[in-house]
């Protein structure tokens, strides 16, 4: 049994992960002008229908409804998506937890 018998949706499904990838990319940036924010937001719906097109809508999570509904407004807030992430707290925990037990 095959996973993706049809090797043009194969493809079609791994380009959409790349494009995602550099969406991801794009987010991490810091963006001045609003022109840049709208360019960057018309991206993400346009991989969301990618997205939909190629796999069913009961598969979309409230992740993405915030990567395509949310990301504009803080960018357009904050110019910078970066201030948030959680990585280094991740990795205190991660010690601090390593040392408790």
């Amino acid at each position: 049994m095959e996973l993706l018998p049809d090797d043009d949706t194969a493809v079609k499904i791994q380009q959409l992960w790349k494009d995602f990838l550099d969406l991801y990319t794009k987010i991490r940036m810091k963006y001045e002008l609003d022109s840049e924010v709208t360019a960057l937001s018309t991206s993400i719906k346009s991989w969301l229908s990618g997205f939909l097109y190629l796999c069913q809508k009961s598969d979309a999570t409230p992740y993405m409804h915030a990567f395509v509904m949310q990301i504009s407004q803080f960018m357009r807030m904050y110019k910078n998506l970066t201030f948030f992430i959680q990585q280094g707290l991740e990795k205190y925990n991660d010690e601090c937890s390593k040392d408790f037990f």
